[in-house]
């Protein structure tokens, strides 16, 4: 059996152990509207999918059920787990100087032996 759109908005949620508040509060879209999507009875606009798939980091197609591929993996961009595509996220949320403050960070650490 082939999963519905709202199957897969809804297993990516749980997946993440989110709630729709989460996912509100990433994506700007109305958990009323995130309700009707995960349950088949919303239509939904391009800018919303698109919206879902980078926060989800998923390809549109798999959203769609186009593809049994979450996503499109390029040399540049593996994450082997939640966690690394957690950290990836971080850390292009992160300004210049955050980053270099993180790095800063974790050398002296490696420096020191700790890690």
């Amino acid at each position: 059996m082939n999963e519905t759109m709202g199957q897969r908005l809804k297993r990516l949620r749980s997946e993440r152990n989110l709630n729709q508040a989460d996912v509100y509060a990433a994506t700007n879209i109305d958990r009323s509207h995130l309700s009707k999507l995960e349950n088949d009875k919303a239509g939904v606009s391009w800018e919303c999918l698109a919206s879902l798939a980078d926060f989800y980091d998923v390809s549109v197609d798999f959203l769609r059920g186009k593809t049994p591929v979450a996503s499109i993996q390029s040399p540049d961009d593996v994450a082997h787990s939640e966690d690394e595509r957690l950290l990836l996220r971080i850390w292009r949320g992160m300004n210049e100087n955050e980053q270099a403050g993180l790095i800063a960070l974790i050398g002296g650490r490696i420096d020191k032996g700790a890690i």
